[in-house]
């Protein structure tokens, strides 16, 4: 129900936006008389504008799928340690704490990999998601005991590592979307950079930071762990996917 309440919420503010800030914009077209040049000169502004859209679409999408993901976490890892790891609500409460302090260095390795390699952002953006993606398959419960056997302690290393991964991967290559989406607004058009905002709030910090962590408790907690490491792992495949057709779509557009 209060999930309910949050999409309603969303789509009338995305009704009562003021038209200021979302006015329709037609592209520039070709003037017939202007030869050659200048039809291909509209048809580069008309391709230009389309391949802005659909980054800026691309980039929410991701935002939101990694914002499901990561929402999901902290509530669902500390059901586990509590149920079926035994361990108190302090202990726990550090153990996520300590967990989630991994994209600090992984944050500071990406940066250093882009000062000494330089590499392509939507490549890096790739990689990222491609670790993320990886690192959602050591929530099923039978590769955790594969790696580490069925002992309480290897296992919850193997859960926090986890938690570690997806986190921090997640959230650099949110870092990157979020430059592409930015770097592809366009002013006084339904893709301007208020609407990305009003969209990252309602989307990203309302609607998905509510029903995260209520869909992975629940999927956990009547599913058992298997069951959640599926939904991570499609939303990790999802925004895996998103990466790569935005890569495609800005290698298009460069190679143009």
């Amino acid at each position: 129900a209060i999930g309910a309440v949050w999409v309603v919420l969303f789509v009338a503010a995305t009704l009562l936006v003021p038209a200021s800030q979302m006015p329709t914009r037609e592209l520039p077209e070709a003037d017939a008389a202007a030869g050659t040049g200048a039809r291909k000169k509209a048809k580069d502004v008309v391709r230009n504008a389309a391949t802005m859209k659909t980054v800026y679409k691309l980039a929410i999408q991701f935002g939101v799928s990694r914002a499901f993901m990561n929402s999901a976490l902290e509530v669902t890892t500390a059901l586990f340690l509590e149920t079926q790891f035994g361990m108190g609500h302090e202990a726990i409460g550090i153990a996520i704490s300590c967990s989630f302090l991994l994209c600090l260095p992984v944050t500071a390795l990406v940066l250093l990999i882009r000062d000494r390699y330089s590499p392509r952002d939507t490549s890096l953006f790739v990689v990222l998601t491609a670790l993320c993606l990886v690192s959602s398959l050591l929530f099923f419960n039978n590769l955790a005991q594969l790696l580490v056997g069925s002992g309480t302690y290897g296992n919850v290393r193997i859960l926090l590592l986890a938690d570690a991964l997806v986190f921090s991967t997640g959230y650099v290559a949110n870092g990157i979307a979020d430059g592409f989406a930015y770097a592809n607004v366009v002013p006084g058009t339904a893709y301007s950079p208020e609407n990305l905002i009003l969209a990252d709030r309602l989307l990203q910090g309302s609607c998905c930071r509510l029903l995260g962590p209520v869909l992975g408790r629940f999927a956990a907690y009547y599913y058992g762990r298997d069951c959640y490491a599926l939904l991570q792992m499609c939303l990790a495949g999802l925004g895996a996917g998103t990466a790569w057709l935005l890569r495609a779509c800005l290698d298009v557009e460069a190679a143009h």
